[in-house]
């Protein structure tokens, strides 16, 4: 009798089979480990861009009326930008300004999130746009 030297079709059907269908199972979890990063990414973002303004308001509070530029305008899914801004110091002296980062355009979140950080370093995820009511909520709720 003669060994067998390879797969039969049926065989490797059935590998084939069980590939696809572990495939279909794992992308999910693949795909929102991706956009965890990405949000990840834009949080580190702010909290750097949040730091060099308080630094910045620091050293020119009464020098200047303008706000500076920031010094990492994004990443490569979110654009930040300086939102809502104050110049009138509270009783702290700390100025009032809010951070926010928006998915770019093609991004499966645009229109349907963005990032909110206030001058404390309180991060919200809220709707998509800031001029209107927003449901924010806690990072990570």
């Amino acid at each position: 009798m003669r060994a067998q030297a390879g797969m039969t079709l049926l065989e490797l059907l059935a590998a084939m089979a069980v590939t696809a269908i572990l495939a279909a199972m794992a992308w999910p979890a693949y795909q929102q480990q991706i956009l965890r990063g990405q949000l990840a990414e834009a949080r580190a973002a702010l909290l750097e861009n949040l730091h060099y303004i308080q630094r910045w308001h620091l050293e020119n509070r009464s020098q200047s009326a303008s706000w500076p530029s920031l010094p990492r305008p994004g990443t490569r899914e979110f654009e930040i930008r300086l939102g809502s801004v104050s110049q009138g110091a509270d009783s702290a002296g700390q100025a009032s300004f809010r951070l926010l980062a928006k998915p770019r355009a093609g991004h499966r979140l645009a229109g349907r999130l963005q990032l909110s950080l206030d001058q404390d370093g309180n991060l919200l995820q809220c709707g998509p746009d800031e001029s209107g009511p927003q449901l924010c909520g806690a990072w990570g709720d």
